[in-house]
């Protein structure tokens, strides 16, 4: 089987000059945002803690993990918060072993390509508890294959998640200004309950078997290639609705 190479990390001059950057930076939007939106009883990770400017507000308001790939990030991160956890962590698998309520970044998603974006969507879904949320902030723009450091620097639009967000429901998308007017997009993004996910393909499938003329077993066969993990029950359920939907549209 193939693997995917390893991201490549930051050198240890980007991550200084960087840290040295931020030492003048006083935008704070997003994670003033973020502190109104989330309650202060959710689980946090954080994507890509790198200096720990955010980390270092939002440990005060909630439980929170903080996350980097760079060694030279995690090294200084495990220094200044002693107290806190801190995971290695490849924004594209997200392999971690424990679920979250809520996944934090801010500006560290175009540092993947579209396709690494996709599989990383995937990935946050199944370390998130039932009804998780996203909430990542995003330099917006057209995609672009540039590079920084040898590293993806990828702009992004609503409708690039639109298309790659998969089991997820978009609940807010606002954009902000970090340098110049609307460069920034802010988007919350929830997982769906198997509760609301399968009420809604339930009703879906009602109004299905009350419209299309094709035969019953091709619906079936279409529409429970779309559950990720189907249960006897909820295959029976799909069968019962749609014969009783297409026995009310006979009457």
């Amino acid at each position: 089987m193939k693997r995917d190479k390893e991201p490549k990390q930051y050198s240890w001059l980007t991550t200084k000059i960087y840290s040295f950057m931020l030492l003048f930076y006083k935008n704070t939007f997003v994670v003033d945002y973020f502190i109104k939106k989330i309650d202060k009883s959710k689980d946090i990770l954080e994507i890509g803690s790198g200096t720990g400017k955010d980390f270092k507000t939002l440990s005060k308001e909630y439980k929170i993990t903080g996350s980097d790939y760079s060694e030279a990030f995690l090294k200084s991160l495990k220094k200044k918060f002693r107290k806190h956890q801190f995971l290695k962590i490849n924004a594209v698998n997200m392999a971690v072993g424990k679920q979250f309520d809520v996944i934090y970044s801010n500006k560290v998603l175009q540092h993947l390509t579209p396709d690494q974006l996709e599989k990383s969507l995937s990935a946050q879904y199944e370390i998130l508890k039932k009804g998780g949320v996203l909430f990542h902030a995003i330099w917006k723009g057209n995609p672009q294959n540039g590079k920084f450091d040898g590293i993806p620097d990828v702009l992004y639009q609503r409708e690039d998640i639109e298309k790659i967000k998969g089991h997820f429901v978009i609940e807010e998308y606002i954009e902000y200004k970090e340098i110049k007017d609307n460069d920034s997009f802010i988007i919350i993004l929830r997982k769906w309950s198997d509760r609301r996910k399968f009420t809604s393909m339930y009703i879906f499938y009602i109004l299905v078997g009350m419209s299309d003329t094709t035969p019953n077993y091709y619906r079936y066969i279409r529409w429970l290639k779309k559950i990720p993990h189907p249960k006897t029950g909820q295959v029976i359920g799909y069968i019962v609705l749609n014969e009783v939907a297409v026995l009310v549209k006979s009457m």
